[in-house]
């Protein structure tokens, strides 16, 4: 579910992006892998160090895991930092062609999803538009 089609934030907004990040079920061919606590440590890293935090499509990979709640089942630190940090720092996930279904907010309340998202002259859109 989309909050908007586009979000904007202000030219000089500190954000760290991250992409297609493709977080499965934990099984074999869950492309993110089981590297849980690299991720976990880069996002709580980013409480003090940026405004805003931005996964540019793809976070979650519905078609190898087919549903939101495997995923969270694979990933819980994962998810659980997501949703702290929505309590810090702004938290937008773009949507990609692989989780545009995905209702973030059920996992991550207070993040936002969007179509793009322009930071001051920057746009961000996933790859598959």
């Amino acid at each position: 579910m989309r909050d908007q089609r586009n979000i904007r934030l202000p030219a000089g907004t500190v954000t760290r992006f991250i992409g297609d990040l493709h977080l499965g079920d934990g099984a074999r061919n869950d492309a993110f892998g089981t590297d849980d606590m690299r991720l976990v440590r880069f996002l709580d890293d980013c409480r003090g160090a940026c405004d805003a935090v931005v996964l540019m499509g793809d976070a979650f990979d519905l078609p190898q895991a087919f549903s939101l709640r495997r995923i969270a089942r694979a990933h819980s630190r994962v998810v659980r930092s997501l949703a702290t940090l929505a309590g810090y720092v702004q938290v937008i996930f773009v949507s990609g062609n692989h989780d545009w279904t995905v209702n973030y907010q059920l996992r991550c309340p207070g993040a936002r999803t969007c179509d793009e998202l322009d930071v001051g002259d920057l746009r961000v859109m996933h790859g598959h538009q």
